[in-house]
């Protein structure tokens, strides 16, 4: 029988307009690139999600989610 993984979700509100959402298994330290992290953009009344790296993917750390570029 296979698991369904369980997840915990972070959030980092930077400003009222742009904020950070991260997933990972639980358990995950948030130095390890394990992460898949959003960043949310409300500027002008629109909602822009983007992804660390444009794909989605879980291999980004938590810690460094500002140096990432968003696409």
């Amino acid at each position: 029988m296979t698991r369904t993984p369980v997840y915990v979700t972070r959030l980092d509100e930077v400003t009222s307009e742009l904020m950070y959402v991260g997933r990972a298994t639980a358990g995950s330290n948030t130095s390890s690139e394990v992460w898949q992290i959003k960043e949310i953009d409300l500027t002008g009344g629109d909602v822009i999600v983007k992804y660390a790296g444009g794909a989605g993917a879980f291999n980004y750390s938590w810690d460094d989610r500002l140096s990432y570029v968003y696409s």
